[in-house]
């Protein structure tokens, strides 16, 4: 019984369309007791702190997913002019730690890539350097497709307008010392 007179499975007030069930507490079998839309299991889940497996297991795969889409789309910077590689491998390497702790730890050993996620963790920022060969391939890469290619003056100036915007974008990223 509870404050007001009725028990826990009382239907609430208002609530005509719930019925109260024909049995006692005691008795209540698993699939009649219902808090919300969760089952009676989620509830137990829930209350006792462990973790739902299969939501881990769907939420590992969608971080191994994205990561793998991020590292891929940072390879792709790297090479491609006007796509910028770092913010790619910086969110490979946030959803890498969720998903692989060790694979992460490889990514920040790697050559090319190890430094930079090292210095964006540590001190949140870029070192100058970086950021001078970033301005400068995207200046070279650009200038490069502009004087040799055979585009529209229009095509061209949504390319320069794009470079514009990526080496503001690599300028206004904090440094870090170094």
């Amino acid at each position: 019984m509870d404050s007001l007179g009725g028990t826990a499975f009382d239907a609430p007030a208002g609530d005509g369309d719930l019925a109260k069930p024909e049995h006692s507490p005691e008795q209540a079998p698993d699939q009649s007791c219902r808090r919300g839309n969760g089952s009676r299991s989620a509830d137990i889940i829930a209350e006792s702190g462990l973790s739902n497996p299969l939501g881990s297991w769907w939420r590992r795969a969608f971080h191994g997913g994205l990561a793998a889409m991020f590292v891929s789309l940072g390879v792709a910077g790297a090479v491609l002019p006007g796509l910028p590689a770092t913010p790619f491998l910086l969110l490979a390497s946030f959803f890498l730690s969720r998903w692989s702790p060790r694979l992460n730890e490889r990514l920040h050993r790697c050559l090319f890539i190890g430094q930079i996620l090292q210095d964006w963790e540590q001190q949140r920022g870029v070192r100058r350097s970086a950021k001078v060969q970033a301005v400068g391939m995207i200046v070279l890469c650009v200038g490069a497709t502009i004087a040799f290619s055979s585009l529209s003056g229009a095509m061209l100036g949504v390319i320069a307008a794009a470079a514009g915007v990526g080496v503001l974008v690599v300028l206004r990223l904090p440094s870090a010392r170094g």
